[in-house]
């Protein structure tokens, strides 16, 4: 068993919007954040979004207007 303070690295899952868990990303009125989760396809696509000073938002994808870091 390994010792609990070894993490193991996260597999890189990039989505067909070109995002990735992980990924820093801006927001216009959110700032900075980092996307943590991501469901759907398509039209109904969203992405779970950690921002700093806003905590986590749940974005649709086709709307948010999220620049890549």
């Amino acid at each position: 068993k390994p010792p609990t303070s070894q993490r193991q690295a996260m597999p890189v899952v990039e989505f067909a919007s070109g995002f990735t868990i992980g990924q820093r990303v801006m927001h216009q009125s959110f700032g900075e954040g980092v996307i943590v989760n991501y469901e759907g396809n398509g039209e109904q696509a969203r992405v779970q979004v950690h921002f700093g000073n806003a905590g986590s938002k749940w974005l649709l994808l086709n709307r948010a207007n999220l620049e890549t870091m």
